[in-house]
C-alpha cells in the first residue's frame, strides 16, 4: 500500500487526478482509492434546491463509503441545478442505487 508523508501530499494527489475532494476523503480510503480501486460515478437527478452535498454524502453513506458528492450550480443565479453526482465504490453504489431509485431526497 502506497504511503503519503503527509497531507499535503495526499491533495496535491488530489487535484492531480481530479477524484477526490479534500473536505471528503479519509486518508485510508483515498489510499485504497488511488492505488486503482474501481470507482462508480452516480448521477442523481430532480433534487430540491436546497439539498447540500453534506446531505448526500449522509444519505448515500448509508451504503458504503461516499469519495466524493458534487452538486453543479448555476452560473448566474448560484443555484443548485437539481442535480448531482456521487462517487462511491461500485458494490456500495449498487445497494444505494437499488435502495435509493424513485425515492424523494
Amino acid at each position: 500500500m502506497s504511503a503519503f508523508r503527509s497531507v499535503m501530499a495526499m491533495n496535491a494527489v488530489s487535484r492531480q487526478t481530479g477524484l477526490f475532494a479534500p473536505k471528503v476523503f479519509t486518508p485510508a480510503l483515498f489510499a485504497r482509492f488511488y492505488q486503482g480501486g474501481p470507482i462508480t460515478k452516480i448521477f442523481v437527478g430532480n433534487l430540491p434546491w436546497s439539498i447540500t452535498t453534506e446531505d448526500l454524502s449522509q444519505t448515500f453513506g448509508q451504503y458504503g463509503d461516499v469519495v466524493d458528492a458534487f452538486i453543479p450550480t448555476d452560473r448566474e443565479t448560484g443555484r443548485s441545478k437539481g442535480i448531482a453526482f456521487v462517487k462511491m465504490d461500485p458494490e456500495a453504489a449498487t445497494k444505494a442505487i437499488d435502495a435509493l431509485n424513485g425515492t424523494q431526497l
